[in-house]
């Protein structure tokens, strides 16, 4: 099936003044891809798999060996919330935007453009009857509060947890420090009052949830990433 194609000023009058930063972290090289908006909801849940050097993700690693998962599930390593406007929230160990200057590890909002070039995307989508648009927008506002007030480093020794199914971490730590499925679930279940068990049993147990955990959840619509071309 054939991509739709978009220009580069179809693309700045829909995003306004944030088209600038999303243009100049999408790949150099063109015509490249553009996640379509237009069918992205605030909320969806994201999963990102890396193109490259997957063999070196120590969390696609214990999701394929430890946790027993297919390869094809396995890949899907990182987990983000859909905000609007082509942004995202999570918690990354480490990588560089080419619109940030420095290496940042931990919370943050991130454009979506950051990820066309090295990673495959799909969409996690709980149903409208379960997750409104006001609870939507809920969740969005408290993701944006949440980062902006409070910014949490990668939690490093959560992966330890995971790993050992222990609990080692104080809750003064838990509360200072998270992984992308600590910071995912919390927005949706604390900001949108959805997912709250899943949350729950996440936060009580020593192993929780992996990001490829979404992609398995029978209440999560698994969708590919829908595209645009952008030729100039």
């Amino acid at each position: 099936m054939e991509l739709p194609h978009i220009s580069s000023a179809e693309l700045n009058s829909a995003l306004g003044e944030l088209y600038p930063a999303f243009r100049y972290a999408l790949p150099a090289r063109r015509p490249c891809l553009v996640p379509d908006w237009k069918q992205l909801k605030p909320g969806d849940v994201i999963l990102t798999a890396s193109r490259n050097n997957r063999a070196l993700d120590p969390v696609y690693q214990f999701q394929r060996l430890a946790a027993g998962m297919a390869d094809e599930t396995a890949k899907w390593s990182h987990v983000m919330i859909y905000l609007g406007d082509l942004q995202v929230a999570e918690s990354n160990r480490k990588s560089r935007d080419p619109d940030l200057s420095t290496v940042v590890s931990g919370t943050r909002i991130r454009n979506l453009g950051s990820f066309v070039a090295e990673c495959d995307m799909q969409i996690c989508r709980l149903p409208d009857k379960d997750f409104s648009q006001e609870q939507r927008l809920e969740a969005v506002d408290y993701a944006r509060h949440d980062i902006a007030s409070r910014p949490r480093k990668y939690a490093l020794d959560r992966l330890f947890e995971m790993a050992t199914n222990l609990k080692i971490r104080s809750p003064e730590q838990a509360a200072e420090s998270v992984i992308c499925t600590d910071l995912v679930l919390q927005i949706l279940a604390v900001g949108g009052a959805v997912m709250v068990e899943d949350h729950a049993r996440h936060s009580a147990a020593g192993r929780g949830m992996l990001p490829a955990h979404f992609c398995l959840h029978k209440r999560l619509e698994q969708i590919p990433m829908p595209y645009y071309v952008l030729d100039d």
